[in-house]
């Protein structure tokens, strides 16, 4: 029998091994590795759009919510939106009820990148005009 493999298998395994590698590079880099300095940052003076992600990743493994949103808020949405749709897509596999999963949607990945943007934004107006 031949299967059609729909654009949702393909995000659903990918999400999953993802997450479990994410997963286990971020309890390594907590236990055994410090973070290096930003490139741009230590070069240019300025924020880069991914500045803060590893170590918001990091707060957020360990629990500190308002550390990883003050780090990078970019993290903690994603985080949200890939757990709410992997959950989603087990469940409806498990019970093969089609309406209860969440399809892809690319406003999903355009509101993450429009978020981080704005992060990078942001910080860098806090870090040149405000000196924080």
């Amino acid at each position: 029998m031949n299967k059609k493999i729909k654009q949702d298998d393909y995000i659903y395994y990918s999400l999953l091994i993802t997450i479990i590698i994410l997963i286990i590079v971020g309890i390594v880099i907590n236990n055994y590795i410090k973070i290096p300095e930003c490139i741009i940052y230590k070069n240019l003076h300025i924020y880069c759009p991914g500045c803060g992600c590893t170590r918001a990743f990091i707060a957020m493994l360990n629990g500190n919510l308002i550390e990883s949103i003050y780090q990078n808020s970019t993290v903690l949405y994603t985080t949200i939106i890939t757990l709410t749709y992997l959950v989603s897509q087990t469940i409806s596999r498990l019970t093969k009820i089609d309406k209860i999963a969440i399809k892809y949607n690319s406003l999903f990945l355009y509101s993450g990148i429009g978020m981080l943007i704005f992060n990078w934004i942001l910080k860098n107006i806090c870090l040149l005009i405000f000196k924080m």
